[in-house]
């Protein structure tokens, strides 16, 4: 059993601009490795050895910018995550900086959860939804 709430990963972030939101190197909190050390009895050895970096990552960036409501560019490095940019105007002078596309492949975008769109969403006029997207 988690021994954190979940929905409040990062309180103490929450109102802030995205300027004073972690850049730089991020490392995952002792509450992610909590978590993602519970799914290791839920699959088999090999397949979490390989996945558990990602997803460690992942929770990690998840666990300061997911409530955050702002999109997040950055790499993965052996020490942790290193956040490049935070918040759309952040992001959006990262990648005029970024064009080289061999530069860019070592950056990953982060989305919140409100950002997301799934192809079962209207908004991307997926075939089987444009009855709903034509409303």
């Amino acid at each position: 059993m988690l021994s954190f709430p979940t929905q409040n990963a990062a309180p103490s972030l929450r109102g802030k601009p995205p300027e004073e939101l972690p850049h730089g190197l991020i490392t995952p909190p002792a509450e992610v490795r909590e978590l993602v050390e519970m799914q290791r009895n839920n699959h088999p050895p090999e397949v979490f050895a390989r996945a558990e970096l990602g997803m460690l990552n992942l929770e990690t960036i998840g666990w300061y910018f997911d409530s955050l409501c702002h999109q997040v560019i950055y790499r993965e490095t052996p020490e942790g995550l290193e956040v490049l940019a935070v918040g759309s105007d952040d992001t959006a002078n990262a990648l005029q900086l970024l064009e080289n596309p061999r530069s860019c492949a070592k950056y990953r975008m982060f989305l919140p959860a409100r950002f997301r769109l799934t192809f079962n969403d209207p908004l991307l006029g997926s075939p089987r939804n444009k009855d709903k997207a034509n409303r």
